[in-house]
C-alpha cells in the first residue's frame, strides 16, 4: 500500500452491552437500550468493589418498570469508584428502546433518582483512509521533529513514576514497543484485568497508546513523546467499533493512579454523567485530554467540550488544520494528528489519521510536564501547553481564535515547567558556528546560551572543546532573563583539514550556584568539516562508485537535520554503475526543506570552456507534485553562494522527469529510467565558461522538497580547455 494512503477506516456506529449484542443507535448519539441512572444522596449503595452486582434493595426500586420497558439487568458500573456520587451512578439495560424518553421520565419521577440520561455513543476519533495529509511518509515521524520532541527530550526522557492512562476499546500489552511502559491496567466494561484487544480489529487503543509512550531509544519500532513515562492500559469497551464504557474507564483511571488520562473518543451529547465523571477526576488532581472529534465542524464534541478537560484538534504537516478535525471557540490546543505513525496489533506499526491520534501527543507531553513538576495542578499543566504552543494563525486565516492556543510545543511546554520548579538551570542550545563546511582552519565559535531558570544569570563558566583536544573554558557575564537566548563568541580555534566535532556546555556554576538540575539541556555538539582551499585540476569525475561522501570531500548541508544526501546502490546510468548519489524525496515529510551537496574545491586558473555534465534520474509522486533541482556555484571556497546556473522542476513535459510518476518509492531498476532513456527529460550539460581563472571553485547540487519522489545523481564530469600550455606534439617524421 502506498506511504500517502492512511491505513484507518471511519468506523460503523455501533455498540453492544453484554446482555444484547444487537444494541445499536437509533438516535445517532446515544446508545439503544440503555440508560444511566443516578440514585439521590441518600441512598448509598454498599457492595462489593469488584463486582458490578446491585443489592436486592436496590433493583427493588425499579421493579414496577421492569415489564412494561423490558428491563433486563441494572448494575454498578461505577462500582469501583472512590467518590460516593459516582457510585450512586447505575446503568440499566431494557429492550423497549421505542419508549427510552417514556422510561426516563417515569424514573426521574421516582423518589428514589436524580435523573436518568441515555449513555452517550462515544465514536473512536478517526478518518478514513483516503482524508489523511499527503506529506508524510509511511514510515517518517515527522510529528515528533515539528513539536521540536529530540529538543524536549534534552530537558526531560519522563519518569517512570508518572502514568498516563489510555481509556481506549483496548490495548495489546504484550506488543514489544508497549511492554516495557505498560502497568497492570483494567477491563471495565467485562470487570476483568485483562485490558488486551480479543482480536486484531481493536487496534485504536493500541495506536494511541503508542504515540503516548511507545518504549523510546531501544533500537525497534517507533519513538514517543512520552519516553519513559508508563501506561496505564484501560479496555473500555465490549465493541470494536466504539467505546461501550469510556466513562467507567476514567474513573477506574483516576482511582488507580493515572495522573494523565487520555480520551481519543466523543460524541456530541454530553449529559450529567460525564461531567461528573470528568469533574471528579479533575478534583482529584488528574490532567484529562479528549480529542475534538473529526467532523469538520465548530459543534461541541464531549468529553473534549466539559469545562475541566483539555480539548484536541488536528494539525497537518505544516501546521494547517487537518481537513477532517473539529473547530470552535471551545478547543484548547492543537496537536498534529495527520499520517501518525505508531504500533497496532499483531505486534505491528501503521499510519492513522485524526484527532484520535493529535489528543495522545497532549497526552504524553502533559507526563513529560509532571515528571518535571509532579505537584503541578491540571490548571498548571494546561497553562504551560497553551502558553508554550506555537502560532499557527497564518497557517490558517479561516480558523483564527478556533484551533485554541496554537500548536504544541514539546521543548517550550518543558521550559515552562522546569522554571516552576529550578531557580538556576542553563544550557547550551545550540552551536550556530561552525557549520558545515568552510576553506579556513581559523574557527570563531558561536553558541547560544538559554536560561532554563527563573532566576536571571550574570555569570556563567561555557566550557568549550575540539575533537578529543582538552576542553578551554570561557567565562561569559551579562544579565540574562530567565527563559531567555543569547549568542555567545567564544575565542578562536584552529582545525585541521577532514571532520571536526566541537561541542560546548556549561558545567560551571551559575551566579555562584550549582548548575547541575537537569544535565540533559546542558550540552551541544556539531561536526562540520575543513576542505582545503588548494583546488583540485580538472578534469573532476565523480560516479559514486568508491569512498565516500566525506573521503571524496564532498559535503552536506542538511538544515532541518533529517532526511539528505547519501549513497546507495541502484542500477545506474550505465552497465559499469552501480552506486549513485540519492534525495530520498520520497520519505519526506514537509515541504520546503532545501539539502545541499558540494564538491570539494576545483581549480578553475588554469582553463577555459569549462563546462559540467551529469546524469540524473528521477519521478514524481503525481501529477501535482513537482521537486527542484538547483546548482549554485562559489567561487570563495563556499564561504557565498551568489551564482545559480542551473534551477529545474518538472511541468508535465519532461523539463525534469525521467521516468512516469509513482506511488511507490522510486528507485532505478535500469538505465532507461536515467536520463536519456525512454521518457522524459534529457540529460543536461551546464557551461561554467563565467569562472574560470578561480582557483577555489565549489559547485552545490541543491534540492528543494515539494514532497515528490527520490532523485539520483550519477556520472559528473567537470572539464576545460587548458590553457598557457605548449602544444604536444602529434605527428610522425618521415
Amino acid at each position: 500500500m502506498s506511504r500517502r494512503l492512511l491505513l484507518p477506516f471511519l468506523i460503523s456506529l455501533f455498540s453492544f452491552s453484554p446482555f444484547f449484542l444487537f444494541s445499536q443507535s437509533s438516535d445517532g448519539f446515544s446508545l439503544d437500550g440503555e440508560l444511566y441512572v443516578k440514585l439521590k444522596d441518600h441512598y448509598h449503595i454498599r457492595q462489593n468493589s469488584d463486582s458490578k452486582e446491585l443489592p436486592s434493595n436496590i433493583t427493588a426500586l425499579f421493579s414496577r418498570h421492569f415489564s412494561e420497558y423490558g428491563i433486563k439487568n441494572i448494575e454498578a458500573s461505577f462500582h469501583f469508584a472512590k467518590e460516593d456520587h459516582l457510585r450512586r451512578i447505575l446503568r440499566l439495560y431494557f429492550t423497549e428502546n421505542d419508549k427510552k424518553y417514556a422510561l426516563i421520565k417515569a424514573l426521574e419521577s421516582h423518589e428514589a433518582v436524580e435523573y436518568a440520561e441515555p449513555v452517550p455513543l462515544l465514536r473512536k476519533s478517526l478518518v478514513p483512509n483516503d482524508l489523511g495529509a499527503n506529506s508524510s511518509s509511511g514510515t517518517g515521524q515527522w510529528f515528533l521533529h515539528r513539536i521540536r520532541a529530540q529538543q524536549a527530550w534534552d530537558i526531560s526522557t519522563g519518569s517512570t513514576n508518572i502514568r498516563v492512562a489510555v481509556v481506549d476499546d483496548a490495548v495489546l500489552v504484550t506488543h514489544p514497543d508497549l511492554a516495557p511502559n505498560c502497568v497492570a491496567g483494567r477491563d471495565v466494561a467485562l470487570n476483568n484485568n485483562n485490558p488486551n484487544p480479543p482480536a486484531n480489529s481493536w487496534d485504536h487503543g493500541t495506536h494511541v497508546a503508542g504515540i503516548v509512550s511507545a518504549a523510546t531509544n531501544n533500537g525497534i519500532g517507533v519513538a514517543s513523546i512520552g519516553f519513559n513515562t508508563k501506561i496505564i492500559p484501560v479496555k473500555a469497551s465490549n465493541s470494536a467499533t466504539s467505546i461501550s464504557h469510556g466513562y467507567e474507564g476514567v474513573t477506574w483511571a483516576a482511582n488507580n493512579g493515572a495522573k494523565v488520562i487520555n480520551m481519543s473518543w466523543g460524541g456530541t451529547f454530553g449529559g450529567s454523567t460525564g461531567a461528573n465523571v470528568v469533574n471528579a477526576a479533575f478534583n482529584s488532581g488528574v490532567t484529562l485530554i479528549a480529542a475534538a472529534g473529526n467532523d469538520n465542524v465548530s459543534t461541541v464534541f464531549y468529553p473534549a467540550g466539559y469545562n475541566n478537560v483539555i480539548s484536541v484538534a488536528s494539525t497537518t504537516t505544516n501546521d494547517a488544520k487537518s481537513g477532517f478535525s473539529n473547530f470552535g471557540t471551545w478547543i484548547d490546543i492543537s496537536s498534529p494528528g495527520s499520517s501518525i505513525r505508531s504500533t497496532i496489533t499483531a505486534n505491528g506499526y501503521g499510519q492513522k489519521s485524526g484527532t484520535s491520534m493529535a489528543s495522545p501527543l497532549v497526552a504524553g507531553l502533559a507526563g513529560l510536564i509532571l515528571a518535571i513538576n509532579p505537584a503541578f495542578t491540571p490548571t498548571q499543566v494546561k497553562s504551560c501547553l497553551q502558553s508554550s504552543a506555537d502560532n499557527i494563525n497564518q497557517q490558517n486565516p479561516n480558523f483564527i481564535g478556533r484551533l485554541g492556543a496554537g500548536r504544541i510545543n514539546a521543548e517550550n511546554a518543558l521550559i515552562c515547567a522546569t522554571a516552576s520548579t529550578v531557580p538556576f538551570d542553563a544550557g547550551i542550545t545550540a552551536i550556530v558556528s561552525p557549520s558545515n563546511a568552510s576553506c579556513e582552519s581559523t574557527i570563531n565559535p558561536v553558541v547560544t546560551l538559554r536560561n532554563f531558570g527563573s532566576n536571571s544569570i550574570t555569570a556563567i563558566t561555557i566550557s568549550y572543546q575540539l575533537n578529543s583536544q582538552n576542553p578551554q573554558t570561557f567565562n561569559w557575564t551579562g544579565n540574562l532573563a530567565p527563559q531567555a537566548n543569547v549568542q555567545v563568541n567564544l575565542p578562536a580555534i584552529t582545525a585541521n583539514i577532514g571532520d571536526n566535532t566541537f561541542s560546548a556546555t556549561t558545567t560551571g556554576m551559575i551566579n555562584g550556584n550549582q548548575n547541575d538540575a537537569f544535565p540533559n539541556n546542558n550540552s551541544s555538539a556539531r561536526t562540520f568539516s575543513i576542505i582545503s582551499p588548494v583546488g583540485v585540476q580538472l578534469p573532476f569525475i565523480e560516479d559514486f562508485e568508491s569512498g565516500s561522501f566525506s573521503t571524496n570531500q564532498w559535503t552536506i548541508e542538511n538544515p532541518d537535520n533529517w532526511l539528505t544526501w547519501e549513497v546507495i546502490q541502484v542500477a545506474g546510468p550505465t552497465t559499469a554503475s552501480s552506486t549513485s548519489a540519492r534525495l530520498p524525496f520520497y520519505s519526506y515529510s514537509t515541504t520546503g526543506q532545501r539539502d545541499g551537496l558540494i564538491t570539494r574545491t576545483l581549480d578553475f586558473s588554469g582553463y577555459t570552456d569549462i563546462s559540467m555534465t551529469f546524469k540524473h534520474a528521477y519521478r514524481r509522486y503525481n501529477q501535482a507534485s513537482s521537486d527542484s533541482l538547483i546548482i549554485l556555484v562559489s567561487t570563495d571556497c563556499g564561504a557565498t553562494w551568489p551564482n545559480r546556473v542551473f534551477a529545474r522542476g518538472e511541468n508535465g513535459t519532461g523539463t525534469l522527469a525521467t521516468a512516469v510518476t509513482s506511488l511507490e518509492d522510486f528507485i532505478p531498476e535500469d538505465q532507461s529510467v536515467w536520463c536519456g532513456g525512454t521518457v522524459g527529460s534529457s540529460c543536461f550539460s551546464i557551461d561554467l565558461s563565467q569562472f574560470a581563472g578561480q582557483p577555489s571553485v565549489r559547485i552545490k547540487f541543491e534540492t528543494f522538497n515539494n514532497y515528490g519522489n527520490n532523485l539520483y545523481l550519477d556520472d559528473i564530469n567537470i572539464n576545460g580547455i587548458a590553457t598557457g600550455q605548449p602544444p604536444v606534439a602529434n605527428f610522425i617524421a618521415s
